[in-house]
């Protein structure tokens, strides 16, 4: 009886001291899977780290790649601005503008009708501003035709009647906003003079308008101005020419 008692705890004590050993090796393998957990999530946020200080790196480099860059084009910009302003002042200085500008297209226009270079060379030398102008200067007016005037009192003769003016306008507007048969002397307005040989040259512009036409041996000066109503005043003179 005692021995059967005694095989029986040895038995018990033997289950427990398993028991505890099993239990012993399960903590250990947890305690094993969190070391290595723990060491390999630690591996790859080093790796992540290092990953993301190289990509720092490199975007560094592309950074000062790129402002690099933006200063050679800021250099290159600034220096097309300055050849832009030099260019212009130069253009500014060489072609022509103004009245010099209507001169050349005179001299081109009389090239063009044959007139040889020569002559214009030795007007242009012979040019001053003292003239010889025949008596005081003469003044005439004449209706500027528009699309609502009825005709009449349309047109001046100068030169013994052998160069005639004529001209057209817009209309001016009353104050219900409705067509006049008037011109609007604020707005451009188109000039027509008939040359001697029948010839029609065209001026176009504001008022006041200078024109002069060379007939013969002598130059005809027109300044035509706004006048009354419906009128332009034209004040000529002539000159000998050249």
């Amino acid at each position: 009886m005692t021995l059967g008692l005694y095989e029986t705890r040895a038995r018990r004590a033997r289950r427990i001291r398993w028991a505890i050993v099993k239990w012993i090796l399960v903590l250990a393998a947890i305690s094993a899977a969190g070391v290595y957990g723990y060491v390999s999530g630690t591996t790859l946020e080093q790796r992540k780290v290092a990953a993301l200080n190289d990509e720092i790196e490199h975007l560094s480099r592309r950074l000062e790649d790129l402002q690099a860059e933006q200063g050679s084009l800021q250099a290159a910009l600034a220096k097309s601005n300055s050849k832009l302003a030099e260019v212009t002042a130069r253009y500014e200085r060489d072609v022509p503008n103004g009245p010099l500008a209507e001169i050349i297209a005179r001299v081109q226009e009389r090239l063009e009708a044959g007139v040889a270079l020569e002559r214009i060379g030795f007007l242009v030398g012979a040019a001053e501003n003292e003239r010889d102008c025949k008596g005081a200067p003469v003044e005439k007016r004449f209706l500027l035709t528009t699309p609502l005037s009825n005709g009449g009192n349309d047109f001046v003769r100068f030169a013994s009647g052998t160069i005639i003016i004529t001209g057209a306008g817009v209309p001016a507007f009353n104050a219900d906003g409705q067509e006049e048969a008037w011109f609007d002397p604020g707005k451009p307005i188109t000039l027509r003079f008939e040359r001697p040989d029948g010839k029609v040259e065209e001026t176009q512009g504001r008022l006041p308008i200078s024109r002069s036409l060379v007939v013969g041996d002598r130059e005809h000066r027109f300044k035509i101005v706004a006048g009354e109503r419906g009128f332009v005043r034209v004040v000529a003179d002539s000159c000998a020419f050249p």
